[in-house]
């Protein structure tokens, strides 16, 4: 695999913006919820259980995925398993077909 634009991958300011404004999102989340937040992946249960307390069905999940509380649990997600698996964060430049260009997706590198 050809990593010599890599940095386009990673660096992107839609990218770095949406991770900041999760990650500022989650100080107010993980509080309201009850704090506890050890971005482990035992951790990922407690997200389930407040997703499950806000949302019966994945439809409404969906229909609710542009708010703050769903973009942030998709950031809270993805890194856990940046942190406990070594991953990082990426979009493909331009965007990624058939995915929001809001949301970005992570990839091993």
């Amino acid at each position: 695999m050809d990593m010599s634009g890599e940095n386009a991958w990673t660096s992107g300011s839609l990218l770095q913006e949406w991770l900041a404004r999760q990650k500022a999102g989650f100080e107010g989340c993980s509080q309201e919820a009850g704090g506890g937040w050890g971005s482990s992946m035992a951790s990922l249960d407690q997200l389930e259980d407040l997703i499950r307390s806000r949302y019966s069905s994945i439809r409404d999940i969906e229909a609710a995925e542009e708010t703050p509380f769903v973009q942030v649990a998709y950031w809270y997600f993805g890194e856990v398993f940046c942190r406990c698996h070594g991953l990082v964060w990426q979009q493909r430049p331009g965007g990624d077909p058939g995915f929001p260009s809001h949301t970005p997706s992570a990839h091993t590198v």
